[in-house]
């Protein structure tokens, strides 16, 4: 039902705001994870090559330790991507 002053454009304008804006929801969640974990992944890596070349194998404590911060890392995206796919699909 429309209303008295509403045109046919304004309504197509509205449209076409918020189909634009339902479709970018999932492709901005997903750009913004896989970015997430590729950082992480290249932050790892950073570390395990700094350790490498500082101290060989005596640091083995340090790589356990970049690992469960990876793992850690992994687990809280994977809740913030959940709740954010929950709160996304109950609009």
């Amino acid at each position: 039902m429309s209303k008295g002053g509403d045109s046919y454009l304004k309504t197509l304008v509205f449209f076409a705001i918020e189909l634009v804006s339902e479709f970018s929801r999932p492709f901005a969640l997903t750009i913004r994870l896989t970015v997430n974990i590729i950082v992480g992944h290249l932050i790892s890596m950073s570390l395990y090559q700094f350790l490498e070349l500082s101290g060989g194998d005596k640091y083995i404590w340090l790589r356990v330790l970049a690992i469960i911060m990876e793992c850690f890392v992994f687990f809280i995206q994977s809740y913030v991507f959940s709740r954010l796919v929950y709160l996304y699909l109950n609009e």
